[in-house]
């Protein structure tokens, strides 16, 4: 999205045609992501942090009125001061040791 190269008008048409989305949420659903790479560009705002955890969910079969999610294994890992190469990768080279301080 950042790059301009996010097929926007294909998502949307697949929203509505496979998802069932109406009209009207998809343009909604384009409004709001222009609306946040507007922000994200206008602010000059980069990542920092990566997150990543185990989820394990529990729900009724069948039902999703009820859901709980529990989070396990949490890390979060700085992200800070690395070549963006042209907001291409966000994030560090994965084959690099991090350092302790950066977890």
């Amino acid at each position: 999205v950042m790059t301009n190269t996010y097929p926007m008008q294909e998502k949307k048409k697949e929203m509505m045609e496979e998802k069932g989305k109406s009209q009207k949420e998809a343009d909604e659903w384009e409004t709001l992501v222009k609306e946040i790479t507007q922000v994200i560009s206008s602010k000059q705002l980069l990542p920092t942090m990566r997150t990543q955890y185990m989820r394990t969910a529990f729900q009724i079969p069948f039902d999703a009125t009820v859901r709980v999610s529990l989070d396990t294994n949490l890390c979060m890992i700085s992200e800070r001061g690395y070549d963006l190469q042209d907001m291409h990768v966000w994030h560090r080279d994965p084959t690099e040791v991090l350092a302790n301080n950066e977890i």
